[in-house]
């Protein structure tokens, strides 16, 4: 086993909680907050791409995991270890 072992700099768990803070920040925003619709428009649709680009980035994290899962399980039973449920 290796002595150190690479992990992102983000979790899954990062991406998630930056994906509800996000979400938060859309609900409750204020027309006062704003000089114009153009300022509300901008803000929204900035947010909304945070938003996507989490989801991606958390989605691919979480495939990243399951990929390495399986290679797990398959590597342990193929060592001769059985699973009993």
């Amino acid at each position: 086993m290796p002595a150190y072992i690479y992990r992102p700099q983000k979790t899954i768990c990062d991406y998630h909680n930056e994906i509800i803070s996000a979400s938060k920040e859309l609900q409750h925003i204020k027309s006062s907050d704003f000089d114009d619709i153009e300022d509300v428009i901008n803000f929204v649709t900035n947010r909304a791409d945070d938003i996507e680009g989490d989801a991606q980035l958390a989605l691919q994290a979480g495939q990243n995991m399951e990929d390495r899962l399986f290679l797990y399980k398959d590597t342990i039973e193929s060592m001769g270890f059985v699973r009993k449920k």
